[in-house]
């Protein structure tokens, strides 16, 4: 582990310590896991409270804006333990420390992989909406089971990968709070919205599950997400 993820693991692990969303069990354990990596890396008062700003960063859609552009966006926000809503050209990524800026980073790689993967198999079924969606179920639940429940493509997770874990979805919830406080406004869009979408969307189930399946191919980008 560099200096850095250390960094980053350990305000994600005092985030769980210091908020709401864990038991008294769960925050003693990770105030104990944070002040070992704090005294194993001799990380300073300053270090821990630097990056705790506010943060949204703006990332265009471009000519394809689409739903599975908007199941990538929402899975992300949830690994990386940030907040997300969509416009009518974007996705913005919001919370305090890098989580964000960590999103649109992620969000443009995987788009860029999901189109290269798109166009290998265009000669076999072409590149249909449906199958697009596919891709995005598919990439979303490989990031969100990789901190929620069994991963499908990493190894066994160690007691402190837990706890960090877990401190990912509470700094998810937490941004989400705050950023429904700050634009009061602003109203998520309901699952049965979504699902409506979706069914407009498929007009043949084939080409979704086909897309399901090319979805695995997706490289993540990255191997464990780290909260700020």
């Amino acid at each position: 582990m560099t200096r850095e993820e250390a960094l980053r693991k350990a305000k994600a692990l005092l985030a769980l310590a210091e908020g709401n969303g864990a038991t008294e069990g769960e925050a003693t354990n990770a105030a104990i896991a944070a002040s070992r990596l704090i005294s194993r890396y001799e990380m300073s008062e300053e270090e821990l409270k630097e990056g705790d700003d506010w943060e949204e960063v703006i990332v265009p859609f471009g000519r394809d804006r689409s739903l599975w552009q908007e199941i990538v966006g929402s899975g992300l926000s949830k690994r990386f333990g940030c907040a997300a809503y969509v416009t009518h050209d974007s996705v913005v990524f919001c919370g305090r420390g890098a989580g964000p800026f960590a999103c649109a980073d992620a969000f443009g790689f995987l788009k860029r992989e999901m189109h290269r993967i798109a166009r290998s198999k265009k000669g076999v079924l072409g590149v249909t909406a449906g199958f697009m969606l596919g891709m995005s179920v598919t990439v979303s639940n490989r990031l969100l089971d990789s901190i929620e429940g069994e991963p499908y493509e990493e190894e066994m997770k160690t007691e402190e990968d837990a706890r960090a874990d877990m401190a990912i979805l509470v700094s998810h919830h937490s941004a989400q709070e705050e950023l429904l406080a700050k634009t009061p406004n602003l109203r998520p869009k309901p699952q049965k919205e979504m699902d409506r979408e979706i069914k407009q969307t498929v007009k043949d189930g084939w080409d979704v599950r086909q897309g399901m399946h090319a979805g695995m191919e997706v490289p993540l980008g990255v191997e464990k997400p780290l909260a700020n």
